[in-house]
């Protein structure tokens, strides 16, 4: 009896152990050495309808073959590229269509089987929505400007190393618009043509683009050059005062003395103006990417909440771009993430920015202060840590990204920024204290970070013992107990231990600062933590309810609306002096829509409106206000 040679093939696999080579081999073709180069062009002239073409050009051999589209993206945390807009795919070998399927295992991976050595054409388009939230958004345009990042429109052969793949990058922009980037454009017209760089380098490098813009060279004398390109909706938004050109070039001075030297031989802040895009920032080797409401540099409101997102994204060059954690050094863009060292990563960043926008003047060491209150109040309202830590925050980060805004108090947010910017504080009064002012944190900068900072763009991977060992050779202790308690551990009440080492203690007063007026102007939101335990939207939509609070008590549920203060029309002012009238009549009566039903609720509560400060210890040293203050050279 003859056997088929499929049949034979069938018996052999199925008499083969599951993990062996040949068994691996004859289920799951080899792909073909992926090529060293490919070309890449976008065109942007119709991205204010929310639409960007790409086409990617790339040699290959005969054979299966895999184009991946980035998934994990370095600073993002997680994998947050939009594979639901990338559309319209198509591929071409040579003449000949290609048909391609999408791997169901991988939905970044589309599989094609290649029949000869061809020049692959690869025609796909971006769709953008409007919205989100962060720079992690794909939401990335209006009219009058946009974000290019390159992770977003661009594919690559699976087994390619993004540090050793080149691109040959063009970019057709809308009609009079201009450009700013950290790459290097080779000619400018009719499109723009960057010299060849690694993917790895085109991705650590957006673009933004815009119909007005201004670039500024920020004056920091001894330091690299540093640009401040700013593009907005609006011409009249681009005005930047002396005053606040100085406190940026003051910033990259500040930065300089922190950390001893620069990881970069220049950099460039690219500042996008706009109330249409998603706010926030994205470090980059040699750039950041920044995004604020439109006015926020002629009105000094908004500019006081915002002035600490650049010096945020500057520290990422020392911290997280040039020393990462080893759970964040992959060998692609396809690889996960291990996100457990991010209380560093993020928290020591978030740290360090808050010093630097005081030294460097950005902000008052006065209006620093209390924005360090304001964010160890949000601290203390979090009720989540009775069952999870910091450490959990920054390893569920790549869930957490998604997760909704309502029970963050319950649920607990990316508090391994801020809370761990609390923790760090703390560990720098400590270093302080027990090395009579000799040390600080600003010498376990200039240690771990800069002495690997040599002005060219590379990555170290460390782990937290590696940290360990550098504090301890500064000040010696139990650092790796210091942690554990503080970030790996469940505790009942905020660290705020470190403001009260400090010479400060958080306090409550009955007027806001400056710091938390703006800071809720600027989100659009009544926080009413300290009181009634709610957080609402200006339109009265319940963000949040804190356990054990008024509101919880009262049966209030986030996504529910409030109508009504005390029988009138619901508005900021009003429910303010609702809470004020507290003081003599002990209730809050609000009428709340929830869904389809209306409710009325009495709220006890006989505190008055309250809003955090920090009030000084007169028994101790005041060592705040030497940390936040400008550093001699």
């Amino acid at each position: 009896m003859r056997v088929s040679l499929n049949r034979r093939v069938r018996r052999v696999l199925r008499d083969l152990p599951s993990g062996s080579l040949l068994a691996i081999l004859l289920v799951h073709p080899v792909q073909a050495a992926p090529p060293s180069s490919q070309s890449l062009s976008v065109d942007l002239s119709t991205v204010s309808e929310r639409l960007v073409r790409a086409e990617l050009k790339l040699d290959v051999d005969a054979g299966p073959l895999t184009l991946v589209y980035p998934q994990w993206i370095p600073g993002e945390h997680g994998p947050t590229n939009p594979i639901n807009d990338l559309v319209e795919l198509e591929i071409t070998a040579g003449s000949t269509p290609l048909v391609w399927r999408r791997d169901p295992a991988n939905l970044h991976a589309f599989v094609m089987n290649v029949p000869k050595r061809s020049s692959l054409t690869v025609r796909y388009a971006l769709v953008t929505a409007i919205g989100g939230r962060g720079a992690t958004s794909p939401a990335m345009a209006t009219d009058a400007l946009a974000i290019l990042k390159w992770n977003q429109v661009v594919l690559y052969p699976l087994g390619a190393n993004p540090a050793l793949l080149k691109v040959s990058a063009t970019l057709r922009l809308p009609p009079a618009w201009t450009f700013a980037t950290a790459l290097s454009p080779v000619s400018e017209r009719p499109v723009v043509r960057f010299a060849p760089v690694s993917l790895e380098k085109l991705v650590d490098s957006p673009v933004a683009v815009g119909r007005d813009r201004k670039v500024i060279a920020l004056q920091a004398p001894g330091a690299p050059p540093h640009t401040l390109a700013i593009f907005a909706d609006g011409a009249s938004a681009l005005e930047l005062s002396m005053p606040r050109q100085l406190a940026f070039g003051r910033l990259i001075t500040e930065a300089g003395r922190l950390f001893g030297s620069y990881p970069y031989s220049r950099y460039t802040f690219l500042l996008s103006l706009s109330d249409h895009v998603p706010h926030g920032g994205l470090e980059h080797h040699e750039s950041s990417d920044n995004r604020i409401a439109e006015r926020s540099l002629i009105e000094d409101g908004l500019f006081e909440v915002r002035s600490g997102l650049l010096p945020h994204e500057l520290v990422h060059a020392w911290n997280g771009k040039l020393l990462r954690p080893e759970g964040l050094v992959v060998k692609d863009f396809q690889t996960p993430y291990h996100t457990e060292l991010l209380w560093i990563y993020e928290g020591l960043t978030t740290y360090l920015g808050e010093v630097l926008t005081a030294r460097s003047g950005l902000r008052t060491v006065e209006v620093e202060r209390d924005a360090l209150a304001v964010l160890a109040a949000q601290m203390t309202t979090r009720s989540g840590r009775a069952w999870r830590s910091v450490q959990d925050t920054a390893t569920s980060v790549p869930a957490l990204n998604s997760a909704a805004r309502e029970w963050r108090g319950r649920r607990r947010g990316l508090d391994y920024y801020p809370e761990a910017a609390l923790v760090w504080l703390e560990a720098d009064v400590f270093i302080r204290k027990a090395t009579d002012g000799k040390s600080s944190l600003d010498n376990f900068c200039r240690t771990f970070y800069g002495r690997h900072a040599d002005g060219n763009p590379r990555v170290v991977p460390y782990s937290l013992s590696d940290v360990v060992t550098s504090l301890n050779a500064i000040a010696p202790s139990d650092w790796q107990g210091f942690f554990a308690k503080r970030i790996q551990s469940v505790s009942p009440a905020a660290p705020v231990a470190g403001l009260e080492l400090s010479g400060w203690r958080l306090a409550y007063r009955d007027a806001p600062t400056s710091a938390w007026k703006n800071r809720e102007l600027a989100a659009k939101e009544i926080d009413l933590s300290h009181t009634l335990g709610l957080v609402l939207r200006d339109d009265g939509t319940v963000l949040d309810v804190l356990a054990g609070s008024p509101g919880a008590e009262a049966g209030i549920a986030p996504s529910s609306k409030v109508i009504s203060v005390d029988g009138k029309r619901f508005d900021r002012n009003r429910l303010r002096d609702a809470l004020k009238g507290t003081l003599r009549h002990p209730d809050v009566e609000l009428i709340v829509e929830n869904q389809d039903t209306f409710k009325v609720h009495r709220l006890k509560w006989r505190g008055g409106d309250r809003f955090p400060m920090l009030e000084r210890l007169a028994d101790r040293p005041d060592l705040l206000t030497p940390i936040l203050s400008s550093k001699p050279m």
